[in-house]
């Protein structure tokens, strides 16, 4: 078992060595619950735990080999699209996908992976692969399981593909250290599965209803995170943005009030004018040095 892996993680160094070198992140985790998980990158491997990190927003990485403790689940938003991967407990994957993001491929080496893949264009496409075969979707909810059993460890591996909605083509592995043949090719719809046994690898797939224990187990671990706004500014690597101009405002001229107008004065009454002429003689009369009080004239 451990030559097959180091087999296929040294085939991977070879095959995609621009993934695993890649910069931009292949995704964000959008939802974390239970103790922890692991990640494996570059050679270096770092636990993060959930009771007192929080991973919401964490980005991974292509070439990220991810492992989910015991009663821990993770939902994985992909990079640049709605499209979800949320991972099961006791779950061990591997992320490998092209710095063009046309294809999105995730080797799953033990456990549960249930993906919703509704943005996929042109020529994009988006695979699960494990150890008997490969499910590859352009639109659809679906899962993937790669368990054993029993006890007896690989020699009982159960592979098992199933789709909630849309299609999935499922393709059975024969797997040897030197190649990997394509044996059986199937389509699955809506509500199917198909199962495989390694050990009963020859046996002709065939599509069935989904178990009743996959229902229960998706309808209480189902999707619940939520989505992030990845063409937010935060999340673009380059954005043109043009200078803002700010209008100047044109000084106004102040407003002049108007000049007040000369109050009309109104012409004297006749005894206003018989008044003035009194005051008028009075003060001749004083310019004349008289000092006499001609009371007929003054009062």
């Amino acid at each position: 078992m451990k030559r097959k892996i180091f087999g296929f993680l040294l085939f991977s160094a070879f095959v995609f060595p621009a993934v695993m070198l890649s910069a931009a992140p292949a995704g964000f985790i959008i939802y974390a619950d239970g103790e922890g998980f692991m990640i494996s990158r570059g050679g270096k491997s770092s636990f993060h735990d959930i009771f007192t990190t929080d991973a919401t927003g964490m980005e991974v990485f292509n070439g990220d080999n991810i492992s989910t403790e015991k009663d821990t689940y993770l939902e994985i938003q992909l990079a640049s699209s709605s499209n979800l991967v949320k991972v099961s407990e006791n779950t061990t994957f591997l992320i490998l996908s092209s710095d063009t993001k046309e294809t999105t491929s995730i080797n799953l080496t033990y456990g549960k992976l249930r993906a919703k893949v509704s943005q996929l264009v042109g020529n994009s496409n988006f695979n699960i692969s494990g150890p008997s075969a490969t499910a590859g979707v352009r639109g659809t909810d679906f899962g993937y399981d790669y368990v054993y059993p029993s006890e007896t460890g690989e020699e009982d591996a159960l592979t098992q593909v199933y789709c909630f909605e849309g299609s999935v083509e499922v393709s059975k592995l024969d797997k040897t250290e030197e190649e990997v043949k394509v044996i059986e090719t199937v389509v699955i719809n809506a509500d199917q599965m198909v199962a495989i046994q390694l050990k009963e690898i020859a046996r002709p797939m065939n599509a069935t209803a989904i178990t009743e224990e996959i229902e229960d187990f998706w309808e209480i671990h189902d999707f619940a995170g939520s989505l992030m706004n990845l063409t937010s500014p935060e999340h673009e690597t380059s954005i043109e943005k043009t200078p803002q101009v700010t209008e100047l405002q044109q000084p106004q001229p102040e407003e002049i009030a108007p000049a007040e107008k000369p109050m009309e004065k109104t012409p004297p009454s006749a005894e206003e004018k018989k008044q003035q002429q009194k005051i008028l003689l009075k003060k001749q009369l004083n310019g004349l040095g008289v000092g006499l009080v001609i009371s007929g004239l003054l009062v």
